[in-house]
């Protein structure tokens, strides 16, 4: 499904200069469009123009990459003793 990256992607939305309010309606009706056909989020938003007019492929793709999500992931583990 990939409705994990929302955040990413509004987030990009806004720091291309789209309202914050815009860009929520924008990810909210794409998310309610992978719960009302089961397509893949980052298919939806890729073929959406409201989301084309705002980002570039580049940069549609950096949201969907769990690399940035997983950045901190030993760190962390660290912090809480699971590895030395």
């Amino acid at each position: 499904m990939g409705l994990v990256f929302s955040q990413a992607l509004l987030l990009a939305l806004t720091r291309k200069g789209t309202s914050r309010e815009e860009a929520y309606q924008m990810v909210q009706n794409a998310a309610m469009q992978v719960w009302e056909t089961g397509e893949a989020f980052q298919s939806i938003v890729m073929s959406s123009e409201a989301f084309r007019k705002h980002l570039t492929d580049d940069e549609i793709a950096i949201c969907f990459d769990t690399k940035a999500h997983m950045r901190h992931v030993n760190f962390i583990f660290e912090r809480v003793g699971l590895i030395d």
